[in-house]
């Protein structure tokens, strides 16, 4: 579905936020490169952030082709969800102190103005939902 479409763009947001952790799939060398990270979705600004390290491949990898695919899963409610977009590097002090959680001083100890963090900032254009109570995806596959 496009993400103007009203009719599933809350299921889709509600799906994003309860399911924290999606894989990232990017570009590299040709070939397709998947991850985990933790999605910090903004519903109202319909953007999804991805606290990342700028010594990671995953920024150069969206700066040399910024095509992005995200794919969440919710288990229980057998939900499952891919974002198509195209993804930007961000380096914004004041948005990391707003998406921070606790849990990233693990991997930067010096909190949000770590020299080595930064932002990718994705805003969804396409989502493809599939579930047992959920809109099938454009094309009707599942």
């Amino acid at each position: 579905m496009d993400m103007t479409e009203q009719g599933g763009v809350d299921r889709v947001w509600d799906l994003i936020e309860k399911v924290d952790v999606c894989m990232l799939t990017t570009q590299s060398a040709g070939r397709l490169r998947a991850r985990p990270v933790e999605a910090r979705p903004e519903r109202k600004a319909g953007l999804i952030f991805i606290v990342t390290d700028l010594r990671s491949a995953k920024p150069d990898e969206i700066e040399a082709n910024p095509d992005i695919c995200l794919a969440f899963v919710d288990p229980k409610a057998k939900a499952y969800l891919s974002i198509t977009d195209r993804a930007r590097v961000i380096r914004d002090t004041a948005k990391l102190e707003q998406v921070w959680r606790i849990t990233d001083t693990a991997w930067w100890p010096n909190g949000p103005t770590d020299p080595n963090v930064c932002l990718l900032r994705i805003k969804p254009q396409i989502a493809e939902l599939c579930g047992d109570n959920d809109l099938r995806t454009r094309q009707g596959l599942c």
